[in-house]
C-alpha cells in the first residue's frame, strides 16, 4: 500500500542524505573532486550508491505506484527551480531532511527574520543601504564601490546577480522562475499553512515549461500562514502567497526581460490569475 511504499521512500531518502547530503554540508564546496574525497571518506558502499543515482523522476517512479506519489518526490527539484526529470536523485534528501529535522515557520513571516538579521547586524556596527544602485571595480587589492553619491573601499565583496548576467552567458540553461500572487482577503479563510496542488500530467507540464510557458491546471503551491501564526493577519482577514512554475526569462542579456518578454507575460498573467482563483475556489 501507499504507507509502505512511503516508508521504503523514506529509508532511501534518508541512505542519500547520509551519502551525499552530510558530505556536501560538512565542509563549503569547491568542486565535485573535493567532495567526492568526502563521499569516499564514508566507505565503497557509498561511492557505490552515489554513482548509481539517477534522475529524482527515476527514483519517484520506481518507488511509487500512484502518480500522485511520484509528483510528490518529485516536488522537491523545484525547490531549486529544475525539473525532476533532469534532476538527481540526490534532491530526495530533501524529504528526510524535512520529515527528521523539521520546516520551520519564523513567527512574523520572512519579513521578521530579515529584520533580525538587519537589528543584529546594526548592533556590530553594520551600515545598511537599500533602494540604492551599485557599481564597483577593483583598484589593485580593494574593490571600490560606489553608491548612493559616494565610493568605499572593501576588502571583499558579496554580489547577488544571476551570474549569467554578469558572464554575458545568455545561451546558459537558467533555472525555473516562478509566477507569484500575493492576495489578500476580508475574510479568515480556513485553508492550511501549505497547500500543494498538483496537477493532472507532471510530463506536459514540464514540457511546457521547457517550451517557455506554463501549461493550463499547472502545479500550484499554496502557502495561507495566518493559519498557524495569528500575527501574519488580523483576525478577520486572509493573507494567501500563491506561486507556480514558470519558465526562464533569458531576457536580452541585461537581466531584465525583453519588452516583448513583458507583453506576453502581461497578456497571459490575467488568465493565470483568474485559473488561480478558481482552483482555490476563492474568487
Amino acid at each position: 500500500g501507499a504507507g509502505a511504499e512511503l516508508s521504503a521512500f523514506y529509508h532511501r531518502c534518508k541512505e542519500i542524505y547520509e551519502v551525499a547530503g552530510v558530505p556536501y554540508l560538512e565542509a563549503p564546496f569547491r568542486g565535485i573532486v573535493d567532495l567526492m574525497k568526502r563521499v569516499a571518506k564514508r566507505g565503497t558502499n557509498a561511492v557505490r550508491l552515489g554513482l548509481s543515482l539517477g534522475s529524482l523522476h527515476g527514483l519517484a517512479r520506481t518507488s511509487f505506484q500512484r502518480p500522485m506519489l511520484a509528483q510528490f518526490a518529485g516536488r522537491f527539484a523545484t525547490y531549486a527551480g529544475v525539473s525532476p526529470f533532469d534532476a538527481s536523485a540526490s534532491f530526495a534528501l530533501i524529504a528526510h531532511v524535512e520529515q527528521a529535522f523539521g520546516v520551520f515557520h519564523p513567527r512574523g513571516g520572512m519579513g521578521a527574520l530579515a529584520q533580525a538579521l538587519a537589528q543584529a547586524v546594526r548592533r556590530l556596527g553594520v551600515s545598511i543601504h537599500v533602494g540604492n544602485r551599485a557599481t564597483w571595480r577593483r583598484q589593485r587589492d580593494t574593490l571600490v564601490v560606489s553608491f548612493d553619491g559616494h565610493e568605499e573601499r572593501f576588502d571583499r565583496l558579496i554580489v547577488n546577480e544571476d551570474p549569467l548576467v554578469s558572464m554575458r552567458r545568455t545561451n546558459d540553461a537558467c533555472a525555473l522562475s516562478g509566477y507569484v500572487l500575493q492576495l489578500e482577503f476580508n475574510r479568515r479563510l480556513s485553508l492550511p499553512h501549505h497547500s500543494i496542488l498538483f496537477s493532472q500530467n507532471s510530463e506536459d507540464e514540464f514540457a511546457a515549461l521547457e517550451g517557455g510557458t506554463i501549461a493550463d491546471g499547472s502545479t500550484m503551491y499554496v502557502c495561507h500562514p495566518s493559519a498557524t501564526d495569528n500575527t501574519m493577519a488580523a483576525s478577520h482577514r486572509s493573507g494567501v502567497y500563491v506561486m507556480l512554475n514558470a519558465p526562464p526569462i533569458a531576457g536580452d542579456g541585461s537581466g531584465r526581460p525583453s519588452d516583448a518578454d513583458r507583453r506576453h507575460w502581461r497578456h497571459k498573467s490575467t488568465a493565470i490569475r483568474d485559473e488561480c482563483l478558481h482552483r482555490l475556489r476563492i474568487a
